[in-house]
């Protein structure tokens, strides 16, 4: 069923929430606003439901993620994806770890059945992977395709392998691109080799290193 309109000023907190105006959040959950109240947004194309912990882990809002967890908003709604899921697929890492302890399911699944640990091996977030690991997250979860962490963390790294094998020029010369300085300076904090297809040959490893 659509969503009906929402209340211009829940538009306004939802905002607020994105932007860390910490105040004006806590001046409407002191006048009994919803920490969990839901607001339509869109993703992938699709009008969603989602709520304030939601805006403020996609946005990598700290202070904003534990005041709101502070006034009991629930990290287990998940229509299309959880707070903790927005956390990982970003690689907020900070959030993901806040909402870990505040005992943020890693194995809750998504409508279409990915989990925070999909969402992280399939951008290939390696710290987030890690820190999802260690909080015991199921491997094995199967979304909706038939997929596992480790078969999206595997299909990350053949697409980037094929995106980065170097165009032969006219006279059949090839160029090896260089790794992002970014994504080696990453690895080379998680003491890892830098592999040709960057973090996501970590994430692999995190998910292997399991069994």
């Amino acid at each position: 069923a659509a969503m009906s309109s929402p209340a211009p000023l829940l538009v306004e907190i939802h905002r607020s929430a994105q932007r860390d105006e910490l105040q004006k959040v806590v001046k409407w959950l002191r006048k009994g606003g919803l920490a969990d109240a839901l607001f339509p947004t869109t993703s992938g194309g699709q009008v969603i439901a989602g709520t304030l912990l939601h805006a403020a882990a996609g946005y990598d809002q700290l202070e904003m993620v534990r005041e709101l967890l502070e006034a009991r908003a629930s990290t287990c709604r998940a229509a299309s994806a959880s707070a903790l899921m927005d956390a990982a697929n970003y690689g907020h890492l900070s959030i993901v770890l806040v909402l870990l302890q505040h005992s943020a399911n890693p194995d809750l699944q998504s409508n279409k059945g990915g989990t925070a640990l999909m969402q992280a091996a399939d951008q290939g977030q390696e710290a987030c992977v890690k820190a999802l690991l260690r909080a015991k997250a199921n491997t094995e979860l199967l979304d909706h395709g038939g997929r596992t962490a480790r078969q999206w963390a595997e299909l990350k790294e053949k697409l980037l392998e094929f995106q980065d094998t170097p165009d032969a020029d006219m006279t059949g010369s090839t160029e090896a691109a260089e790794e992002p300085e970014e994504e080696r300076g990453l690895l080379e904090d998680l003491h890892a080799e830098p592999p040709v297809c960057g973090i996501t040959k970590g994430v692999q490893n995190r998910l292997h290193d399991i069994d």
